[in-house]
């Protein structure tokens, strides 16, 4: 990343515990970090442990559990969510604004022109001779484990990153795919690929508008948000989390929020 290479602070993915260690301990030297910093060994022990999954939708009150969904991310069921919070406590959802954060399986656009890849099934016959990149949670979640049976794929080799350096990994080709997030302004910046899931082996993670109660009801409020009802795409949205999350030109969030409704061509038109 750029700002890496003006702090002089770039290392090459470390592929052993005392490599992670030297890294961390390079960081509290060079910040004098007070707090101790506790590093997990290179396979991953306290993350396999402690990770935040299987995830579930809850409803939490006062300490009390309300809600209780089933396990993520194949039995999530937001509009039992919904029907609960627009029961309970007058919450409104207005649907979804048009875009995702899912996870997304990414490659160079050189990648996917070289090997005619449109298609996450594209790689499964070619997949024995490729390597795959995710951040640490990625091969220990259950969707690596779907999209795998989904489409057979039996990469030659997997890689860990870092979430900061997994783009720059396939766009230096220090792997062939990654599991990234579908709206992430990096995809753009390195103008990667996402190839498609007709599957559905990933599921879907909408970006919803949601109305609180003291303007659940409020017919000015839904007038102004109506038009961002699937008015916001995904190819859109990354241009704008790039927009605020670049070192040159950088931009403040109100700024790409501008610009994002003026690509959605949303206006205020409201009386």
């Amino acid at each position: 990343m750029p700002a890496n290479d003006k702090e002089n602070v770039c290392y090459l993915q470390p592929r052993t515990t005392v490599e992670r260690v030297a890294i961390a301990g390079d960081f509290v030297k060079r910040f004098q970090y007070p707090i101790p910093l506790f590093v997990d060994p290179i396979e991953n022990p306290a993350n396999q442990l402690y990770a935040g999954w299987p995830e579930r939708l809850y409803i939490v009150e006062n300490g009390v559990i309300l809600y209780k969904g089933g396990t993520g991310p194949f039995d999530y069921h937001p509009e039992e969510v919904e029907a609960w919070l627009a029961h309970e406590y007058k919450i409104r959802s207005l649907g979804s604004l048009g875009f995702e954060n899912a996870y997304a399986v990414v490659v160079k656009r050189a990648t996917a022109e070289r090997l005619h890849l449109k298609q996450i099934a594209d790689l499964a016959p070619k997949s024995s001779s490729l390597a795959m990149g995710g951040d640490y949670e990625w091969f220990s979640r259950s969707e690596w484990a779907s999209v795998r049976a989904a489409y057979g794929l039996q990469f030659k080799r997997t890689a860990t990153f870092d979430p900061s350096l997994l783009y720059d990994a396939v766009a230096r080709d220090e792997v062939d795919a990654i599991a990234g997030f579908s709206s992430d302004g990096r995809i753009a910046a390195n103008d990667l690929v996402t190839l498609d899931d007709p599957q559905g082996a990933l599921p879907p993670y909408d970006a919803m508008i949601l109305l609180a109660p003291r303007v659940a009801d409020d017919p000015t409020v839904s007038c102004a948000l109506a038009p961002l009802r699937g008015a916001i795409t995904v190819e859109a949205m990354r241009r704008a989390n790039l927009m605020v999350d670049r070192e040159a030109d950088k931009q403040s969030p109100a700024a790409a929020a501008t610009w994002l409704l003026q690509q959605a061509n949303v206006r205020e038109d409201c009386r």
